[in-house]
């Protein structure tokens, strides 16, 4: 295990731009987290991916819109999205632009798994992220 550890850290001082390693010594054996960090978008621009948690967390802390579980509706998402970055379409994720809500962050999932979730159990369409 100690080699697979190893070369985790050297990849993540290698990548600091992609990835952040946590390590908490105190814990016998000691964990280690490895965070993907999203990708940058252009300078002074966000990633839309910080923008749906950042619509996700007004949301759910700030609205109290998010149920027992955590989960808000997308529809709501995309309201805070309009409010809050009016010159963004949250239809269009890296270039492409979709016709439904719901197939961009099913692409955002494939793109950053255990991040963001996608309710299929739920009409609206409900989302939630990983705190």
């Amino acid at each position: 295990m100690v080699p697979f550890v190893n070369r985790v850290k050297e990849l993540a001082e290698e990548n600091a731009d992609k990835f952040e390693l946590k390590e908490l010594p105190d814990i016998i054996p000691t964990t280690h987290y490895l965070h993907i960090k999203p990708a940058k978008a252009a300078k002074g621009e966000t990633s839309e991916l910080v923008k749906f948690r950042k619509a996700y967390k007004y949301a759910a802390d700030n609205l109290k819109l998010a149920d027992e579980n955590n989960w808000v509706d997308l529809s709501v998402i995309k309201d805070v999205l309009k409010l809050r970055y009016k010159e963004y379409d949250p239809h269009v994720y890296s270039g492409t632009k979709y016709s439904k809500l719901t197939r961009v962050v099913e692409i955002m999932i494939a793109d950053y798994p255990n991040v963001i979730e996608l309710n299929p159990n739920k009409k609206p369409s409900q989302i939630r992220f990983n705190r």
